[in-house]
């Protein structure tokens, strides 16, 4: 069987892609679209219905590919990204997908960095989520996302949670959950 070079594929024809009957023409485009929302974000723009309606696929990786392009989007049409909260909230504790549920996290990030507003309709699930994978393999790039939240435009009752969140593992902990810790509470008082 030959390869696709999906490289050279319009933007459009990848979005349509997306609802292939065949998984792995849905797989390609979704990681395709990834790459160019990298590269573009602007261009991508108009393609974000056909991205969310991919979060409903069965596999894992069209789900974890969308809302990974999604998040790279999410800065360019915050106020379209509301309608993916909810699909992005499921995938956030998916059982069977450690890359889904950090997508989703990547997403609600993005999501939830761009206004006061957001962070704290992110934070709410964020926390939730913290507390349920807390030590799991996956933590350490759930801190790093913690980190660039923490940076994001988030509001004073968000800073004030996180920081109270954070603040058994800054002092009881150690390795990467203290030093990711420190530097969460450290970036929200610099910030504040």
């Amino acid at each position: 069987m030959e390869e696709i070079d999906y490289s050279n594929i319009p933007l459009e024809n990848l979005a349509q892609g997306l609802q292939s009957t065949r998984r792995r023409e849905r797989q390609d485009c979704a990681h395709e679209l990834v790459v160019r929302c990298s590269q573009n974000p602007e261009a991508a723009v108009p393609y974000i219905r056909p991205l969310q309606k991919s979060l409903g696929c069965s596999e894992a990786q069209t789900r974890w590919e969308a809302l990974n392009a999604l998040a790279l989007l999410a800065p360019y049409d915050v106020k379209s990204m509301s309608k993916t909260f909810r699909d992005a909230e499921t995938c956030l504790f998916d059982d069977e997908s450690a890359a889904v549920r950090l997508a989703a996290c990547r997403f609600l990030v993005a999501y939830g960095s761009q206004s006061e507003k957001n962070s704290d309709k992110s934070w709410g699930v964020l926390d939730e989520f913290i507390q349920c994978y807390h030590g799991d393999p996956e933590y350490r790039d759930i801190l790093k996302m913690m980190l660039t939240f923490a940076q994001g435009h988030i509001s004073r009752k968000t800073r004030a949670a996180m920081e109270k969140r954070f603040e058994f593992d800054a002092h009881n902990s150690n390795g990467y959950i203290n030093k990711f810790s420190v530097e969460i509470i450290q970036t929200l008082k610099q910030d504040a």
